[in-house]
């Protein structure tokens, strides 16, 4: 079993526990999560602050990141193993955006139920689908073995469910399931395997579920005085700087040439 394979086949089980994890309080039949957390989906800081709340801390972050993300791909732009970050930049990007446009709703009150419940106009969420969709699709497309195209059919299943049929406080959870089942699943099912699948797993697919759990966990513990989700956000950049740092620090050794 391949180093990559253990931690795509972790992602997918760490993930699966945590949704069951979320059902499970949401039934009642559990209670270890931060009660904030299962309320508003998120672990949210400093709510009475609007230019440092954590969903516009997490638009500032995830900006940052994706312009540096940018110009490293630009700048080795023939480094080996460079797939799984080449399109990183417009997924960080578009993550950002979604949190921004969390936070001009950040007033309201995180729906119990779905939009289905409460009924709907199409043209009312006709846009928010659409917004959607380019969320999932940019993500998506940005795991290196998921073609294009089943990005942009994932993203148009996984949209009009997340918006209509998934109620806002399971948001997030849904999201994330979604991500790392999609892009987890795609990983192990390539044919070519080598160094860099192996470190992308490691490095890029698994940190950024083991970091859930931390908050929904211990959101009123101590994270929602620190920033609350955005180390979330953070996480998934990050580990794609230190995947970047760890390939550029060890180079493929040079075949040795025929004597003459």
């Amino acid at each position: 079993l391949r180093m990559g394979d253990a931690a795509n086949f972790f992602v997918l089980t760490n993930t699966g526990i945590f949704l069951a994890s979320v059902v499970g309080h949401a039934l009642g039949r559990l209670d270890f999560f931060s009660p904030s957390f299962m309320r508003d989906g998120f672990c949210v800081s400093w709510g009475e602050t609007p230019l440092v709340q954590s969903h516009i801390l997490c638009f500032y972050v995830d900006t940052v990141c994706a312009v540096a993300l940018a110009l490293l791909n630009r700048r080795y732009k023939d480094m080996p193993g460079r797939e799984p970050v080449a399109l990183a930049p417009a997924g960080i990007l578009i993550h950002g955006l979604g949190h921004l446009a969390t936070w001009f709703h950040r007033g309201a009150e995180v729906p119990q139920g779905n939009r289905w419940s409460r009924g709907f106009e199409w043209a009312e969420v006709a846009p928010q689908v659409l917004f959607i969709w380019t969320f999932f699709f940019l993500l998506l497309r940005s795991a290196p073995n998921t073609p294009s195209t089943h990005a942009a059919l994932h993203a148009a299943v996984h949209a009009p469910i997340l918006v209509i049929l998934v109620p806002g406080v399971f948001g997030f959870t849904y999201v994330q399931t979604v991500l790392l089942w999609v892009s987890s699943c795609y990983d192990l099912l390539r044919v070519h395997k080598d160094r860099y699948y192996d470190l992308s797993a490691a490095l890029i697919n698994l940190p950024v579920g083991l970091v859930s759990w931390v908050e929904a966990s211990q959101c009123d513990t101590f994270l929602k005085a620190v920033g609350g989700h955005v180390y979330y956000d953070a996480i998934i950049p990050v580990s794609m700087f230190v995947y970047y740092a760890t390939v550029l620090a060890t180079p493929p050794k040079a075949k040795a040439g025929k004597a003459a």
